[in-house]
């Protein structure tokens, strides 16, 4: 099988955030797709090819846990990353999640945790 470099799409309420993320992940060699809600992302995820999802969790509209549930419904193999400046979320808030990272953790944390979700993915490759 081919191997080819992970897409991520990231999905935030804050545009600058999303700015970032996608500048940082795109300089470090992933596709990245953004969205600026829950339905937008949820748009992507169903239409885009994408590997990986890194997902805020307060946002207006749908919560980061509301659309992740639906992004397992969808397809339950891509990994979630949640982003969150909540410490103590309830389980039944994460569950859906495979990692978890708190806002204001270093951007190589980021990076760290992407590129182990990905390295479980046999097909993909994170960037050198």
């Amino acid at each position: 099988m081919t191997r080819r470099s992970a897409t991520v799409l990231c999905v935030d309420d804050e545009p600058n955030i999303l700015a970032v993320r996608s500048a940082l992940l795109g300089m470090a060699g992933y596709k990245v797709h953004v969205a600026k809600d829950g339905q937008i992302g949820l748009e992507i995820f169903r239409n885009q090819p994408v590997d990986l999802v890194v997902l805020d969790y307060d946002m207006p509209g749908m919560m980061g846990d509301e659309v992740a549930r639906e992004m397992r419904r969808l397809r339950n193999n891509v990994p979630l990353l949640l982003v969150t400046a909540f410490q103590d979320l309830p389980s039944a808030c994460t569950s859906a999640f495979d990692e978890i990272l708190l806002k204001g953790e270093s951007p190589t944390m980021l990076l760290e945790k992407i590129t182990s979700l990905v390295a479980r993915q046999s097909c993909l490759v994170a960037p050198d």
